[in-house]
């Protein structure tokens, strides 16, 4: 694959990772193949409480990452890690030269162990609440990155850093569609959210329930169309339940032997 490839390759990964479960790995593997790095990880530190989470993470040991992330977490890592700019890359040879970083503990306990000597480093975002750093590294022995790897890899942070946003947008979205589920499941009567078609979008505990026990409406043969199952209290209903967009009203479906009868709105 050509230098123009990977590139290319790397930035449809990135764009996908929030989207798969498995995405920020392939985007990890587009970055590292872009700088010729063997090894890569992506990890998030919460500063209240001095942990980490680890990400994704490419040929890398998981007792040495875990080492290393959670020594970033409790911060461990050169001052200029928790310095630099969100989307500042940091090359560690151009930090401090290599008598130094060998002599340093940061390098004897924490990089050493994983094999690599020269790394990357990009702080992708840094609040109150939630720090992210995307890392790359070559093995010990290997040639240090060139002006070229560093520029290749300065064109793929704007896509990540929006990537990221992306993630942290659908994190929120699903938090509060999770949290609405919750506070929908505490209701004392059962809801379901259905669209013009009466296909279910959507139904809580009690509701769930109702329809397992087929007690006045059940699930067509697609399990998604709302049918009624007993009698409905109505003069003229379809057997799968429609309601015009612009009708307005209520249908009173009665469950067993007419007892406990739902409203559907």
């Amino acid at each position: 694959m050509s230098h123009r490839s990977a590139i290319l390759s790397a930035i449809e990964h990135i764009h996908r990772a929030p989207l798969m479960p498995d995405g920020w790995s392939r985007a990890l593997a587009g970055v590292t193949a872009v700088t010729a790095s063997e090894q890569g990880f992506l990890t998030s530190f919460t500063p209240a409480t001095r942990t980490a989470a680890l990400v994704a993470s490419l040929e890398v040991v998981p007792g040495h990452t875990a080492a290393l992330v959670s020594g970033g977490a409790a911060g461990r890592w050169p001052k200029w890690t928790y310095t630099a700019s969100v989307g500042e890359l940091m090359q560690s040879s151009a930090m401090w030269n290599d008598n130094e970083y060998t002599r340093s503990a940061f390098y004897n306990e924490a990089i050493r162990p994983m094999g690599i000597f020269y790394g990357l480093v990009l702080p992708l975002l840094r609040t109150a609440s939630r720090h992210v750093y995307l890392a790359t590294g070559r093995r010990h022995g290997q040639d240090d990155y060139s002006d070229e790897d560093i520029a290749a890899h300065r064109l793929l942070v704007p896509h990540l850093e929006t990537a990221l946003r992306v993630s942290q947008r659908l994190a929120a979205a699903d938090l509060s569609t999770r949290s609405a589920e919750t506070a929908l499941d505490h209701l004392g009567v059962g809801v379901i959210l259905v669209d013009a078609a009466a296909t279910v979008l959507l139904a809580n505990r009690i509701a769930d329930s109702l329809l397992a026990a087929r007690d006045g409406l059940r699930l067509g043969a697609d399990d998604r169309g709302l049918r009624q199952e007993r009698r409905v209290a109505c003069r003229r209903q379809p057997r799968r339940i429609r309601r015009p967009a612009a009708r307005r009203g209520t249908i009173a479906v009665a469950g067993a032997g007419g007892a406990g009868a739902m409203a559907i709105a």
